[in-house]
């Protein structure tokens, strides 16, 4: 006889049980932290190019006479 997830879970005061069970009956994995829940792809990121400015400008040092970076 099996119990329902969200019974079990109630019981230890966890709120993501299930995800747990699923992710280790997907991947088999013995620890639920091992997988990321990262996104694998992101279309709304900011551009590499961008991302290279940012930081270029980040580092530089500013000063009152100094123009910005090109």
């Amino acid at each position: 006889m099996s119990r329902p997830i969200a019974h079990v879970a109630a019981e230890m005061g966890i709120r993501v049980a299930s995800k747990w069970v699923n992710q280790h009956r997907h991947y088999g994995a013995p620890n639920p932290h091992e997988h990321s829940s990262t996104p694998h792809h992101n279309p709304r990121a900011t551009s590499g190019e961008t991302v290279a400015t940012i930081e270029t400008w980040r580092r530089h040092t500013w000063s009152a006479s100094a123009p910005p970076p090109n």
